[in-house]
């Protein structure tokens, strides 16, 4: 159906900002409405066989009593706000996802492997190591022994049929599945999903026009943001620093963010004494965090689980900062070895010590990177190619 604007329904568990799936779709509440495509974003929540209906922006709208209920409110919102496409997010219950093929057109996005995975993130938290096998009733074993999603019984069953829908079912019916790396895409060819049913898109991140540069500065400070966990890897990458921080006078660690490890991490600094060398920053506001990315000289990205993307290495190329990390999940999508920083074998902290040590020690390699992750960034992450090729999709699936 062709039309001039498109009006586009996204569908979530939670309209509240927890983590990047969020930011993203707040993001998407912005910027469409500039490329002629009008936006609405429904969180849908369930509590103990109830529905809490959400809309962003302005809180609780409706407590569904069940699933009829919760359809039929479905069904007039798609009415009343003349809806011609579902996106559908983090939407885990099947019957749902079915009635909304029955209403519209649905194109899915997928933040993590969540479809193929019933632990979401494809990782072995017991080992810590990233699980290489594809779904299968391997699943059941491993949440036991690894860990790896949470082992309640009727959430492992949930799970498992959930993923189980998603590949067998609801695959095939979507218009388009958006995936943001050849990562996640793999992996859903690997469990069956046809490669011409997905599109890559990667995240995008604002463009920033000034860049400072602080390749001269008598103290470089070494930059790490995300939360304080084992699968984000920051003991690994303490473990890789520690003899650079203690040798070296020209150079700092500062950690943003927060988690369960901070206080073991605190003790290790403490322990190696490098309290002066390392300082925790809490989470800080977005505009915080790129005027840290600024005076940062590089960024450590040293997650050990396969992330979906990693929206961080964006914003450190935006600004010109070269990115020493490990070579997990989607990180290569946007990390080029050698070209914009460094990838190195997961969990090698000898070599994520010398390639950061090399960019802190040959100025001509750090100013190459500096200036091929900036000109990256501003040709593949730049706000205007993500909602051009999104718009594209969007119209694509309607006029089907």
């Amino acid at each position: 159906m062709p039309c001039k604007t498109i009006r586009v329904l996204h569908l979530h568990d939670k309209t509240s900002i927890h983590g990047g799936a969020e930011v993203y779709i707040s993001q998407l509440q912005e910027l469409l409405p500039l490329h002629g495509c009008e936006t609405f974003w429904i969180g849908i929540t369930e509590l103990r066989g109830c529905y809490v209906i959400t809309e962003f922006g302005r809180g609780v709208i409706k407590e569904a009593k069940n699933a009829g209920d919760l359809f039929h409110f479905l069904t007039l919102y798609c009415e009343k706000e003349d809806i011609h496409l579902i996106n559908i997010h983090n939407i885990f219950n099947p019957a749902i996802v079915r009635f909304c093929f029955q209403l519209r057109p649905v194109v899915k996005h997928v933040h993590s492997p969540v479809m193929v995975c019933p632990g979401k993130d494809k990782f072995w938290r017991y080992s810590e190591k990233p699980c290489n096998i594809s779904y299968g009733l391997h699943c059941f074993w491993h949440i036991y022994s690894q860990g790896c999603a949470n082992r309640h019984p009727k959430r492992v069953w949930n799970a498992w049929n959930y993923v189980k829908f998603e590949i067998n079912d609801a695959a095939n019916r979507y218009k388009k599945i958006i995936v943001m790396s050849d990562f996640i895409k793999q992996g859903m060819m690997e469990c069956g999903v046809r490669e011409e049913q997905m599109i890559c898109n990667p995240y995008f991140t604002n463009k920033i026009d000034f860049v400072s540069d602080n390749s001269d500065q008598p103290i470089k400070k070494i930059l790490f943001v995300g939360r304080l966990i084992s699968s984000k890897g920051p003991h690994i990458m303490l473990g890789a620093l520690t003899k650079l921080l203690s040798e070296r006078n020209d150079i700092q660690l500062e950690i943003i963010g927060d988690g369960i490890m901070r206080a073991s991490l605190a003790q290790v600094i403490t322990d190696k004494e490098l309290n002066k060398k390392v300082f925790f920053r809490g989470w800080l506001k977005k505009e915080e965090i790129d005027k840290a990315i600024g005076e940062s000289y590089m960024i450590i990205f040293p997650s050990i689980y396969p992330e979906a993307f990693g929206i961080v290495g964006i914003e450190a190329m935006m600004q010109g900062k070269p990115v020493v990390g490990f070579n997990v999940g989607g990180v290569s999508t946007w990390l080029k070895n050698e070209i914009t920083g460094f990838l190195t074998k997961p969990g090698d902290t000898e070599m994520l010590r010398e390639k950061a040590e090399l960019l802190l020690n040959d100025a001509e390699i750090y100013n190459r990177m500096s200036r091929n992750a900036r000109s990256e960034a501003l040709k593949k992450f730049v706000p205007a190619v993500h909602i051009g090729k999104l718009i594209e999709i969007y119209r694509g699936s309607i006029e089907k």
